[in-house]
């Protein structure tokens, strides 16, 4: 169980770090590859890409995170006995895949088929974001887990 715990843990980390990193980089689009003509969340250069910008995949990013920074202290909390029930870090943990998964598609509907764009490859962030989600499921799955053989112990 503690081996889980640390597992689970371990998982929300490096989760966490690559949403963080993800979200804070704006390399998200790259014009034919070249790393100084991007566009990201915060910043775009306006000479070589020109797409509809939209503020819900931004949103939705920031509460994936926010769910998923507060799922993460539930746990610490849960696992030091400080907080009883473990479910709510798995449903903040849900929040948080469910909230990541559909940024991430409205953000690629809106790059890749309303705004067309041929000579454009997405960037490291769009690609490390998708690995902190499935950090994510692959947490909340283990916790879910957890919390489920912590109930049939009792």
């Amino acid at each position: 169980m503690v081996l889980l715990k640390l597992l689970s843990f371990l998982l929300d980390i490096s989760g966490i770090s690559l949403l963080e990193l993800a979200i804070a980089n704006d390399a998200w689009i790259e014009y034919n590859g070249d790393p100084e003509r991007f566009c990201g969340f915060w910043s775009c250069c306006q000479s070589c890409i020109k797409y509809k910008e939209s503020l819900f995949p931004m949103l939705l990013l920031i509460i994936g995170n926010t769910t998923y920074i507060h799922g993460f202290g539930l746990n610490v909390l849960s696992s030091l006995n400080i907080v009883k029930n473990n479910k709510l870090s798995v449903y903040m943990l849900q929040i948080t895949a469910i909230s990541l998964v559909a940024a991430l598609g409205v953000y690629t509907r809106d790059i890749i088929w309303i705004s067309n764009l041929d000579k454009h490859i997405l960037g490291f962030s769009y690609d490390v974001s998708w690995v902190a989600v499935t950090l994510s499921i692959l947490s909340a799955v283990l916790q879910f887990c957890i919390t489920k053989s912590e109930y049939e112990q009792i």
